[in-house]
């Protein structure tokens, strides 16, 4: 069961998770056979200024397109704890500080037990913030819609206290109250939070990504769309790429590159949450062996192995706990 303690919100099921992580859509995979653990936690300080991680247990794919109600730009820290993990296709580590904005569909993929750090900055705050600590020049460094960086001159350890902090703070004022009349103590956080981004970001300078990466992400939005939109039949790769009118070789590459799975595996685990799915939302006459043999897995005993290894239970388990 999922539950809250002290502003923190903990998961046993990817698919909870996934519908909590506020500012976008989110599909979460678990990559190990362990039961599935997660914990969310978000900070509100003040109007216009979210700070959340995600710690996760064990090895996960985590894939995403990022919305908002106001135009804000999301910086990262895809390694928190310092872990190695692949970030679009990146090689990332705690050193990695990335920036992502609407529209766009950030993955992740992580080896061990992770945390990954999010600021979501009104662009309004970030502008007066550029220009206050570094003048007009400074805004192209902060707001530039897709960027990779190697910390660089970025105080990393430093802007992961401030996360902590912004953390802490969260549990001690109510977000209902704080509205946009901020506390001092909160206020006094964000402007050292955004000293060290402007400073950092100016110095360092960002790496832009190259049209290709741009290609990538929206090759990948299309195979994720069509996959979506063709759950009914069950799809393989020469109906993929015929779909998205792609190559295999190319197929295969943006996959593994955005996920760090083969092509085959990623559809496979692409059919088993459609069967969970299936499971959760089932009709009078559901069953573990018609949701299966649906999406194409005939053999059952290695379909409740995939699907154990993926969710942390039995299918036969899952659809029970819906019915009752």
């Amino acid at each position: 069961m999922d539950y809250i303690r002290a502003g923190q919100i903990s998961f046993n099921d990817p698919d909870a998770l996934a519908e909590a992580i506020p500012g976008g859509y989110y599909g979460v995979l678990p990559l190990e056979k362990m039961p599935f653990r997660a914990d969310l936690r978000t900070t509100e300080l003040g109007f216009g200024f979210l700070v959340r991680n995600v710690k996760t247990s064990g090895a996960v794919a985590i894939r995403s397109e990022l919305t908002a109600t106001w135009p804000a730009i999301a910086y990262l820290l895809p390694g928190l704890d310092g872990s190695s993990v692949l970030f679009d296709g990146h090689e990332a580590s705690g050193r990695t500080f990335a920036s992502r904005v609407v529209g766009h569909t950030p993955s992740l993929r992580t080896f061990v037990p992770n945390e990954v750090a999010n600021f979501t900055i009104n662009l309004d705050i970030l502008n007066q913030a550029a220009e206050d600590f570094a003048g007009r020049s400074g805004r192209s460094a902060l707001v530039s819609p897709s960027t990779i960086l190697d910390a660089g001159n970025l105080d990393i350890p430093r802007l992961r206290a401030l996360h902590r902090a912004a953390e802490e703070m969260g549990t001690y004022y109510n977000i209902d109250e704080v509205g946009t009349d901020a506390p001092p103590a909160m206020l006094l956080l964000r402007d050292e939070i955004l000293a060290i981004l402007v400073q950092g970001l100016v110095e360092t300078g960002m790496k832009h990504d190259h049209r290709a990466r741009q290609l990538q992400t929206q090759s990948m939005a299309r195979i994720d769309r069509y996959l979506d939109e063709h759950r009914e039949m069950t799809v393989g790769l020469q109906d993929l790429c015929h779909g998205v009118n792609l190559p295999l070789r190319t197929v295969e590459t943006i996959i593994r590159t955005r996920t760090g799975l083969p092509a085959l595996i990623y559809l496979r685990r692409r059919r088993l949450a459609f069967v969970r799915n299936a499971l959760l939302n089932p009709g009078p006459a559901t069953t573990v062996t018609s949701a299966a043999l649906q999406f194409g897995f005939w053999h059952l005993g290695r379909f409740s192995q995939y699907y154990r290894q993926a969710y942390g239970e039995l299918p036969s388990a899952t659809i029970l706990r819906t019915s009752s």
